[in-house]
């Protein structure tokens, strides 16, 4: 059983900045990001994958 139908689904992603639903390449990026070599000198950094729907 799907959890939100494909109107739902539709209205969320025209709801976000950035005009879609995230994809889950989008939050393996930020994980990728976060685990790898890049990331080396960060600490208690979030990142918040959500398309802009909050700014914080």
């Amino acid at each position: 059983m799907d959890v939100l139908d494909d109107a739902l689904m539709q209205r969320q992603g025209a709801a976000t900045p950035l005009g879609r639903l995230a994809r889950p390449a989008d939050v393996a990026e930020a994980v990728a990001f976060y685990a790898g070599e890049d990331n080396a000198f960060m600490t208690g950094t979030t990142a918040a994958v959500n398309g802009g729907m909050a700014m914080y």
